[in-house]
């Protein structure tokens, strides 16, 4: 079954709210109950002055200083009830979209249409697998190897530079994540055009972001044309776990396959 992107929540993100509620709500139940018909009045926003009020009552007391604690205690359950009215009418709310969403949103309405029906009708938005199909489609000039270049190839059939670049390429492909290797980018303050190694598609949020691989930090020459590669990308947006992710090794510290695994479903989530 193809799936979309467009929804304004997802199910799955709509199933972690309502769970979140539902926890905290537990929570607060087991350690809000009213025990006390007193209210908080709070006089002065610059300089607060706290007074209490019986229920039932237009008498306020003034709350000295030394027992602030009261004041406090007053403060927490009051916001605390409200917490949980909101959250109550909040659950209510997300409840019934959620028996919307098993009916199937108008996104998915595509999915049902017969084979026929499916292939003359135009979506509300392209599936998933349409638009990745047309990402990668997307041509662009090749950065090039020099002649004594080491032939190094991917699973996907195409050449890298190094092993490590295999090791990323691969590892990226056995995981779904949609790639194009060394497409052209241009960044403001750099005359010529950068090549980052990898340009992924998040598919879940139909956004692309980097992957640089530094591979020879042990050559100083080479890590401070690192440093310089890291501070351009910070100048032009790019910043380590947001739109780029950089990976780092070393002759005694090799690149880590698990941890990468970990970092590319963290970062691609």
């Amino acid at each position: 079954m193809k799936k979309f992107y467009a929804a304004p929540i997802s199910a799955d993100d709509l199933s972690a709210r309502i769970e979140y509620i539902r926890k905290v709500l537990k929570e607060k139940s087991c350690t809000c109950e009213k025990v006390t018909d007193q209210h908080l009045i709070v006089l002065n926003k610059t300089h607060p002055q706290y007074y209490v009020r019986e229920e039932g009552s237009s008498h306020r007391q003034y709350i000295p200083k030394r027992n602030i604690q009261h004041a406090v205690q007053l403060a927490q359950e009051e916001y605390d009830r409200q917490i949980i009215r909101n959250l109550q009418s909040e659950l209510r709310a997300l409840l019934r979209l959620q028996q919307h969403y098993a009916a199937g949103t108008a996104e998915q309405l595509f999915e049902n249409l017969g084979a026929g029906r499916m292939a003359i009708v135009h979506p509300l938005i392209q599936t998933d697998e349409d638009y990745v199909k047309c990402w990668l489609e997307r041509k662009y000039p090749s950065k090039g190897f020099s002649d004594d270049a080491p032939v190094l190839i991917t699973d996907r059939g195409e050449r890298v530079r190094s092993k490590s670049e295999v090791i990323i390429a691969n590892t990226l492909n056995r995981m779904g994540k949609p790639y194009l290797y060394e497409r052209p980018l241009k960044l403001s303050g750099y005359e010529k055009y950068l090549y980052p190694d990898f340009t992924v598609l998040n598919i879940k949020k139909r956004c692309e972001v980097l992957i640089e691989h530094f591979g020879k930090l042990d050559d100083p020459g080479y890590a401070e044309n690192c440093l310089r590669k890291i501070r351009l990308y910070e100048q032009n947006g790019y910043f380590q776990g947001d739109r780029i992710l950089f990976t780092f090794e070393s002759l005694e510290n090799p690149l880590d396959i698990r941890n990468l695994q970990k970092m590319i479903g963290h970062f691609l989530e």
